[in-house]
């Protein structure tokens, strides 16, 4: 039986919330506790490529690469993986 968490969003300037979460990795019962800043207002999550390469993610074969645009207005295309 897979068992639910609740974890608390914290107010982190505007528009923005800190949040501890577990991403699970890409063998049963392996996985690693993260803390992700989330954007009220972003289409997707970044995490660093040290931990998802540690969780099993090859991200050498990403589903797509997307390119994204950065608050500061630089833009690169990165990998994009599905993780549990």
């Amino acid at each position: 039986m897979n068992q639910q968490k609740h974890y608390s969003l914290l107010p982190y300037g505007v528009n923005l919330f800190k949040l501890k979460a577990v991403v699970g990795g890409t063998r049963k019962g392996f996985s690693g506790r993260v803390t992700l800043l989330v954007d009220t207002g972003s289409s997707f999550t970044i995490l660093p490529v040290e931990i998802l390469e540690q969780l099993g993610y090859n991200l050498n074969k990403p589903i797509r690469r997307q390119s994204i645009t950065t608050g500061q207005g630089s833009t690169a295309p990165l990998p994009v993986v599905t993780v549990s």
